[in-house]
């Protein structure tokens, strides 16, 4: 009896990292890798980018803003058809008491059920991070799996219920792996799976091992040299690596392991399976990895990826820890959600960031630029996309720089005074002072906060409230202690407040800032002028995140702007935003 359990692992952003930072999450994986004494398969499955449920839940919220609507449709059919793939990743363990170390168990279920619950629960408390979580695989994903490489086996190819696939077994690596290359792999056009088995060995068994290779090259080398043979480069090197594991085994800072990467390659058709293999080949070639395709073994091949099944195609490789957790995959980009807004695309693979503020465990945002950075051009796209995903919901704005007045029109809503105190309120209502930028009206402001924290404490409905030059009021004491109130208590009554400064520094530099940032999940970046101590430290901003604030591209001088876009437990990525057309009308207007 064998008995299937697994997490799934939530990716991390390497390229948001340094290269020292990088290397901290390789030692986590590396850490994990040698506390096991079980084999485990690690899991990168790629399919088609679906936005299909999101297309539908935005076709069932027709709005009277056809035209903005229908462009927004437009927008997600073009992401929908970009050929982009989102990527799972799972790490799975079998359990059976066919296995040696597993003897002592009876052939119950409830036996190798329990093993396999240690397991997990291991491989997730290694894993769950600042950089990294895991959560235990769902029923439905463990049977995706076990059947998504199933089929009719053929010459070369495997037919499956939606296409093709052909397999790649490597079979050679470089001298040095680059950290994350199986990424270089995922990021072809094309749907590519790969498949890591990770088999810990025995140390004194493999120094034995390593000891008579070290043998038998001294001999082969010798025996050429002898025999007027001069071109022993290539047994050479292999000796230096054969030695340079020996070394490292000695030092005991690493272990052994049977490694073996299968790629499995699909296609809807023949030819699509095909162009992405040859591809899939180019790639391997230009980073050095060689691999042979398993043409008469397709039904091996496919049984060594089913996660219920053993290693059938048996070609592995000695590799140790630095080597195989090099082979780190968990930072690829894919969408769970089919409820909220686009904020943007991934700027490095163009996935586009979808998420819905109200699922989050608190629905506020800050948002922080430098004049001309793009914030606010970002606050009111966001704006907009939220008026058509959620039509009913109310929205308020908070104006001190008077910019919405124009959109808040075109929306059907209403501007008032910063002093007015309606009845009842629009379902998009603009607050606006006399004069642009007059500070002598913050004391007005905040009177206006706490007028809104009393009216949206009663109300369950979804509101989202943004309020702009939001620095203002959490400088004054009053002003900060009702905003922080407000923010802390608005998750109970369905309300997403968005802070809008020009700086996070204008938070970070105090406590009582950091406490209000504190009730934040959700944070926006752009371009800043002085990334200062307080606001590295209290975000962890890596060397190269500091790097981005000072040069993300704005609005003004591309067609484009950039931000960081972070999440917590969520996400943490570079973003490129663009509005649609008819957004863009409507904005500039």
């Amino acid at each position: 009896m064998t008995y299937v359990d697994g997490v799934q692992v939530s990716p991390t952003n390497l390229e948001l990292m340094t290269e020292q930072e990088a290397r901290a999450v390789q030692q986590t994986y590396k850490q994990l890798l040698d506390q096991l004494d079980y084999p485990v398969t690690v899991y990168s499955v790629q399919s088609e980018l679906d936005l299909f449920p999101y297309a539908e839940y935005l076709k069932n919220r027709f709005s009277v803003h056809r035209e903005l609507w229908e462009d927004y449709l437009r927008y997600c059919s073009r992401v929908q058809t970009g050929n982009i793939h989102g990527t799972d990743h799972y790490i799975l363990t079998q359990v059976s008491n066919s296995q040696p170390v597993l003897g002592f168990l009876n052939d119950h279920e409830e036996d190798l059920e329990a093993e396999a619950k240690r397991r997990v629960n291991q491989i997730a408390d290694a894993l769950n991070t600042s950089n990294l979580s895991a959560q235990q695989i769902t029923e439905n994903q463990l049977e995706k799996l076990k059947t998504r490489y199933l089929g009719e086996h053929g010459y070369r190819y495997l037919k499956t219920g939606n296409g093709y696939r052909r397999f790649l077994t490597i079979t050679e690596y470089p001298s040095n792996l680059d950290l994350a290359w199986p990424l270089d792999l995922l990021r072809i056009s094309g749907q590519v799976d790969v498949v890591q088995r990770i088999q810990p060995k025995d140390a004194g068994e493999t120094r034995s091992q390593l000891n008579k290779a070290k043998e038998r090259l001294n001999a082969e080398i010798n025996s050429r040299i002898s025999g007027g043979f001069v071109d022993t480069n290539k047994l050479e090197s292999k000796l230096a690596s054969t030695e340079g594991m020996l070394d490292s085994l000695a030092q005991r800072n690493q272990r052994p392991y049977d490694y073996q990467v299968t790629l499995s390659i699909h296609g809807e058709t023949r030819e699509q399976c095909d162009q992405a293999f040859q591809k899939l080949q180019s790639r391997l070639k230009m980073i050095g990895i060689q691999a042979s395709e398993p043409v008469l073994q397709i039904d091996q091949a496919s049984k060594t990826c089913t996660p219920t099944r053993s290693n059938l195609l048996s070609e592995t490789l000695l590799l140790l820890s630095n080597a195989v957790s090099a082979g780190f995959p968990f930072a690829t980009r894919t969408i769970d959600q089919a409820s909220g807004v686009i904020y943007g695309e991934d700027q490095f693979d163009g996935t586009p960031i979808l998420q819905d503020r109200f699922q989050w465990h608190a629905p506020h945002l800050a948002r922080f630029g430098s004049t001309g950075s793009g914030k606010t051009y970002h606050t009111k796209i966001e704006l907009l996309r939220t008026r058509l995903t959620n039509p009913g919901a109310q929205i308020i704005l908070i104006d001190p720089k008077n910019e919405y007045h124009q959109l808040t029109k075109k929306l059907g809503g209403t501007t008032y005074n910063v002093n007015d105190r309606p009845a009842q309120l629009d379902k998009v209502s603009c607050f606006q002072v006399p004069s642009r930028g007059q500070t002598r009206y913050i004391d007005s402001i905040i009177d206006l906060i706490e007028q809104l924290y009393r009216l949206t404490s009663q109300n369950q409905d979804k509101t989202l409230v943004v309020a702009d030059e939001a620095h203002n009021v959490s400088g004054v004491g009053r002003g900060r202690k009702i905003l922080t109130r407000w923010v802390r208590e608005a998750r109970d009554t369905n309300t997403a407040i968005t802070l809008v400064s020009q700086s996070a520094s204008d938070f970070t530099q105090y406590e009582e800032g950091q406490t209000l940032l504190d009730q934040c999940p959700g944070k926006v970046f752009f371009r800043h002028q002085r990334v200062s101590d307080d606001i590295i430290e209290y975000f962890q901003l890596s060397e190269q995140e500091v790097i981005d604030l000072y040069n993300l591209k704005t609005g003004t001088e591309s067609p484009y702007s950039e931000a960081v876009l972070k999440v917590s437990g969520r996400l943490d990525a570079k973003i490129r935003v663009e509005a649609t057309h008819s957004e863009n009308q409507l904005i500039q207007q």
